[in-house]
């Protein structure tokens, strides 16, 4: 857990419209530490270990297999697995989490994310004059996001 806590000390407080520095970004790669945040109002984007992002407006829940989010195999790719009796669903790892919105109430990070896997969090500020929480992220190791 000193690596998630390492990164979450460089990721508070960063701003929305900051990028994760490169050097994190490939300290995360080497530990399988996977991060991930909100970005404008519809986005969650992941970083580190994985890299992508898929469209949750308003939030929502996030199935990611390995490689791909849920919606983003196509036909073809799916055809092919059965083909040769892959179940992909069951040998892809696979991880759940879900997005949540808030665009009512200002106290409150416009993202958050719910998981039931260990995760550690960390806050990303609303660039401007009035500081403000605009996402509550989180940072977990791949191994133990991944559904068995």
């Amino acid at each position: 857990m000193e690596e998630i806590e390492y990164v979450i000390s460089r990721l508070h407080g960063m701003t929305n419209h900051d990028s994760i520095p490169e050097d994190l970004q490939s300290y995360c790669k080497e530990n399988k530490i996977v991060i991930v945040y909100g970005a404008s109002d519809d986005l969650c984007e992941f970083d580190g270990y994985i890299y992508d992002e898929v469209g949750c407006y308003e939030g929502g829940n996030i199935k990611f297999h390995y490689g791909y989010f849920e919606g983003h195999i196509d036909d073809e790719e799916i055809a092919v697995l059965k083909k040769h009796n892959v179940d992909y669903e069951k040998t892809i790892p696979t991880i759940k989490f879900k997005a949540n919105w808030n665009e009512d109430d200002d106290s409150k990070p416009v993202w958050t994310y719910t998981a039931k896997f260990p995760h550690k969090t960390f806050d990303i500020l609303e660039f401007g004059e009035e500081p403000a929480v605009f996402c509550r992220g989180m940072v977990f190791y791949f191994d133990d996001a991944v559904a068995k």
